[in-house]
């Protein structure tokens, strides 16, 4: 059975002087331009090349994402006022390494520096039993107290 899939777009789907536009009206229409050999129909391109087409928007995608990922971590350096990574280089081996070198587990991080991580979506790592789910950072100073104790 051959299948056609009709192009709305075209001239003979303008509908500039009806006063009504219904499902049914809709269906008379696409019937009588079939009947009349005058359907404007669009061509569906191969799968393979649809896959191809597929490929390259979940491409383009995962680029966009990551993009997005390395300007926020270029807005964290520029929030804390130390040089942000800039160009190809930023994100090679040795300017990841670089990076690297500014991480601070969050056990590690005093007081002082506990608000640089509020807002930017830090996360208090699972494997330690006070930094859980909801807990926030007044729960910290307050563990950091008790510990003092």
């Amino acid at each position: 059975m051959r299948c056609l899939v009709a192009n709305t777009a075209s001239e003979a789907w303008k509908f500039k002087h009806l006063k009504r536009k219904t499902d049914k009206d809709d269906a008379l229409r696409l019937a009588q331009l079939y009947v009349l050999d005058q359907l404007p129909t669009v061509t569906l391109p191969p799968t393979a090349i649809r896959q191809w087409r597929s490929l390259i928007a979940v491409r383009q995608a995962l680029v966009g994402r990551r993009v997005a990922v390395q300007n926020r971590i270029r807005s964290i350096f520029v929030a804390q006022g130390m040089p942000a990574p800039r160009g190809a280089s930023a994100w090679s081996a040795s300017g990841l390494a670089g990076i690297a070198g500014h991480a601070k587990a969050f056990d590690e991080c005093g007081l002082d520096e506990l608000w640089r991580g509020v807002g930017t979506g830090m996360r208090m790592r699972p494997q330690a039993d006070i930094f859980v789910k909801g807990k926030g950072v007044n729960d910290y100073a307050e563990y950091l107290g008790a510990e003092a104790r």
